[in-house]
C-alpha cells in the first residue's frame, strides 16, 4: 500500500466507523460491551456496563481497549485530506490526549503523522510515532507503519539511522522492499546534493524491479524528475513511459504535459 492509499484507508476508517464501541477485547478474542469506558495512566482501563456493572482490566489482561468515536475525528480527518492540517492538528493532538489507550489515540496519531508530513514537519512526525509505539508497542511489527516512521526519519533528515535499514532491505529478499529503499536511498542522495547518486538509485528501480509495478511508477517519476533536473534528455523517455503504461496513475498525471 502506498502512502496515498494508506491515507485514503485511514480516511474511510473515520467515514465507516468500524470500531463500534465502547469495548475491551480480552486475551482469549472474548469482547464485553459497555456503555462507557475510561483509561489510567497505566494503561488499565475501566469498563461500565449498560447495566452498571464495573470491570478493570489491566494491560495484560486485555488486546484492545475502544471508546466511542471522538465527536471531531471525522472533521479532522476531512481537514487532513483537504490540506487543512493547520485546523487537523489541534484536535487530532487533543484526541490522543484525551483516548489515551483507547484507539482513538492510535487512529488520531496515524492521522496526525500525515498532517506534520504535509508540513514537512520530520521532527513531529517522529515524536507522535514514538508515542503511538511507546503505548502499542505491537505497532513495531507492521509493515507499513515501519515505511512511514523511515519516511518520518527521512523528512527529519536523521540519515545515519535510516540508511542502515535501508541497505538491510536492499540485500534482502523481499524486492518489493528492496526496490522501495532503493528509491528511499536515491532521495536520501538527491537531498544531500547528490544528484548523480540519486539517479543510479532510481534507475536501478527502473531497470531491475519492473515487476514490482506498486513501485514501478513512482520509480519512473523520480527518475524522470531527476534527470530533468540534470538536464538530462532521457527524462522526457520515462515521462513518456508514465503516459504510456501508467496513465491512470498520480505520477502518469504527473507526466503529462512533460512527455512531448
Amino acid at each position: 500500500m502506498n502512502r496515498r492509499r494508506w491515507m485514503a484507508a485511514a480516511i474511510a476508517l473515520a467515514a465507516t466507523g468500524a470500531l463500534a464501541a465502547p469495548y475491551v477485547v480480552l486475551k482469549n478474542n472474548n469482547r464485553i460491551e459497555g456503555a462507557s469506558i475510561r483509561a489510567r495512566p497505566d494503561g488499565s482501563v475501566v469498563l461500565i456496563t449498560a447495566d452498571g456493572r464495573q470491570f478493570t482490566f489491566t494491560r495484560d489482561q486485555y488486546l484492545q481497549a475502544v471508546a466511542d468515536k471522538p465527536a471531531d475525528f471525522e472533521r479532522a480527518a476531512a481537514a487532513v485530506q483537504a490540506g487543512r492540517t493547520d485546523e487537523a492538528i489541534p484536535i487530532l493532538q487533543k484526541i490522543m490526549s484525551e483516548l489515551r489507550f483507547l484507539q482513538w489515540d492510535r487512529e488520531a496519531g496515524l492521522l496526525l503523522v500525515r498532517a506534520h508530513q504535509a508540513k514537512n514537519d520530520g521532527e513531529s512526525m517522529l515524536k507522535v510515532y514514538d508515542a503511538l509505539m511507546k503505548d502499542y508497542p505491537a505497532m513495531v511489527n507492521e509493515p507499513e507503519v515501519g515505511w512511514h516512521y523511515r519516511e518520518a526519519l527521512l523528512a527529519a533528515k536523521r540519515y545515519s539511522q535510516l540508511e542502515p535499514q535501508l541497505d538491510t532491505l536492499i540485500k534482502g529478499e523481499n524486492r518489493t522492499d528492496a526496490a522501495r529503499a532503493l528509491l528511499m536511498r536515491g532521495d536520501i542522495r538527491a537531498a544531500q546534493g547528490n544528484l548523480e547518486v540519486a539517479i543510479r538509485d532510481y534507475l536501478r528501480v527502473v531497470l531491475f524491479f519492473e515487476r514490482e509495478t506498486a513501485v514501478l511508477p513512482r520509480a519512473l517519476l523520480k527518475a524522470a524528475q531527476a534527470l530533468e533536473r540534470n538536464r538530462d534528455p532521457r527524462a522526457k523517455e520515462f515521462y513518456r513511459r508514465l503516459v504510456q503504461e501508467f496513465a491512470d496513475t498520480p505520477e502518469g498525471a504527473a507526466a503529462k504535459g512533460k512527455a512531448g
